[in-house]
This record gives structure tokens, sequence and C-alpha cells, in this order.
């Protein structure tokens, strides 16, 4: 579970850091981004104590607010 804790953590942090580099340098640091979503993408239901966790993270990930800032963020690469 702590992996997902951290995992959590650092999808805030990299979405809070984003924006605002965005928005000093108009640029995002790509590595990371595509690292991040790789590990969510890697994520399956046995790394969560229980079925319904895994639910509740894919929840989270898919929440609107976490599906827009995904969307900026990828229209920025084509800049």
């Amino acid at each position: 579970m702590e992996k997902i804790n951290i995992l959590i953590n650092d999808i805030q942090q990299f979405g809070a850091e984003s924006m605002e580099q965005y928005n000093r340098n108009k640029e995002i640091n790509r590595e990371q981004y595509f690292k991040l979503v790789e590990r969510i993408e890697e994520l399956s239901v046995n790394d969560f104590n229980t079925s319904e966790k895994f639910e509740y993270f894919l929840r989270y990930w898919n929440q609107d607010i976490r599906k827009a800032g995904r969307f900026v963020i990828s229209n920025a690469f084509n800049f």
C-alpha cells in the first residue's frame, strides 16, 4: 500500500509543479510525465489491499479535474 501512497503523492505533486513550471517557462517535463503515466498504467488490482481500493484509485485518477489536467499537459507538448 505504501507504493500507492507514494504514487498518489507523486501525482498531486507533479500536477502542481507542472502548472507552475508551465506558467513560468511555458514547458513541462515530458520525461517525468511519461514515467508517471507508465507507473499508473502498470498498476493492477494486486497492488492494492482490496479490489475496492483499486476501483477507488481508478475513480480518483479519472476525476474530471485530473482528466482536464492531463489534457492541458498533453496539449502543452504540442507547442
